[in-house]
């Protein structure tokens, strides 16, 4: 009985405590977080000083916010993952009834200093208040964060174009004999969660991340890791909004050679080139100023007002030699002022009596009617000028409509290679 009794109390005892060392508390109480803060966020957690912390890190694109061409600015929206070793917390899970992890705040233990070195502006996002515990030393600290970082935007191809834009992570103060950074996941494996994750891409289109390890110098050796971003514009839009009513201008323009009332031609013409203008200052407020290449669109735009103010200048010509045609000569008498002349010189000449003056005044009479007669059945005749603006008007037909094709062909080109 008594036997039974002792039994009994040792199954409670053992019951008790396999209870009492089963909850978090007791395992954070074990750890000494509380006792040894300062210890443990001061210093980096190696038993080895000359031994590097080797930090694994996991970025995660779940956004793509927005692309600023004008500020050449990303905005994104990053899950990253950092896991490093830490020497001098660590447990038996059980001890504790199998508890392998535990969360604890952020600020009780070290971390690594990793700083994306293309953000520039702060990050407004609230960060993850915890990281995990794992009992073999292994720490996991996640952190969602929006990124406002610089990109250098190409914009040649606008809106054609692809764009790459680079995150660098490294530490901000460790060298790499001290903190060296391993990404966590190949480049595949980060493109494939990213697909899966990503909620938001503007007006972009995500293709790939690819990832590059160096050492650089910034007062010291150190590990940086850059994500590598490539995404593609969706196009669409941009051509409804700009392209197409460019090159609708353009059919105008050319389909207002049919307009037989010149002024009204001149009219339309001018506002044509106008709209053109109008469109050419709204391209200033989306591409970048400091591009390094003047960007297609901006060709395809200037070649198309060159085109219509050229149409412009051909249609002040045809109307300037259409008023030639149909106005009055400044001075109708001048042709025949000289043959008055002659008539007078060779009055004179038959009373002198001179037989050489006689031939020679009647020849130039002859001379003179003839250039007469010539003369006027060109510049007098009905619709002279008419035709020529008729021809100068087929002439610059063809060749608009010759130029305005090579243009558009090797701009388009250019554009799609």
């Amino acid at each position: 009985m008594k036997l039974s009794a002792l039994a009994c109390l040792l199954l409670h005892i053992s019951v008790a405590s396999s209870v009492k060392n089963c909850t978090y508390y007791h395992v954070v109480e074990h750890l000494q977080l509380s006792k040894n803060k300062d210890m443990l966020t001061l210093v980096r957690p190696v038993n080895n000083p000359d031994s590097p912390t080797n930090v694994k890190l996991d970025v995660v694109i779940y956004a793509i916010l927005d692309v600023q061409e004008t500020s050449q600015k990303f905005i994104s929206y990053l899950w990253t993952s950092t896991v490093w070793q830490n020497d001098f917390i660590q447990w038996d899970p059980k001890q504790f009834c199998g508890i392998k992890a535990v969360a604890v705040p952020a600020e009780a233990l070290w971390k690594p200093d990793i700083i994306i070195q293309d953000m520039i502006d702060r990050d407004k996002s609230t960060g993850s208040p915890y990281m995990t515990v794992y009992s073999n030393g292994t720490i996991l600290h996640r952190n969602d964060q929006v990124v406002v970082s610089t990109c250098r935007i190409r914009a040649y191809k606008f809106p054609f174009d692809t764009q790459n834009c680079d995150l660098s992570f490294r530490s901000a103060t460790y060298s790499d004999s001290a903190i060296q950074l391993i990404p966590f996941m190949s480049a595949n494996e980060t493109t494939e969660w990213s697909v899966e994750t990503l909620r938001s891409e503007y007006e972009w289109i995500f293709i790939n991340v690819t990832i590059t390890e160096e050492k650089k110098y910034f007062f010291d050796r150190q590990d940086v890791i850059t994500y590598t971003i490539l995404m593609k514009r969706r196009w669409g839009l941009y051509v409804v909004n700009y392209i197409l009513p460019l090159l609708f201008f353009l059919f105008l323009d050319f389909a207002s050679f049919l307009i037989t009332d010149t002024g009204d031609k001149l009219g339309f013409k001018i506002t044509i080139l106008l709209a053109v203008t109008v469109m050419q200052l709204l391209f200033n407020e989306v591409l970048p100023a400091s591009s390094v290449r003047i960007p297609l669109i901006a060709v395809f735009c200037v070649g198309l007002f060159s085109l219509m103010l050229l149409s412009l200048l051909e249609s002040l010509v045809v109307l300037y030699l259409l008023n030639k045609d149909g106005s009055p000569q400044q001075d109708d008498d001048e042709p025949y002022r000289r043959l008055k002349d002659l008539i007078s010189l060779s009055h004179n000449s038959f009373t002198s009596n001179s037989s050489l003056e006689k031939t020679q005044v009647s020849d130039l009479i002859l001379a003179a009617l003839t250039e007469l007669l010539q003369n006027k059945r060109e510049d007098t005749e009905p619709g002279y000028w008419a035709k020529k603006a008729a021809i100068l008007n087929r002439v610059f037909i063809v060749f608009y409509f010759t130029v305005a094709t090579v243009f558009l062909g090797t701009v388009f080109y250019h554009w799609i290679y």
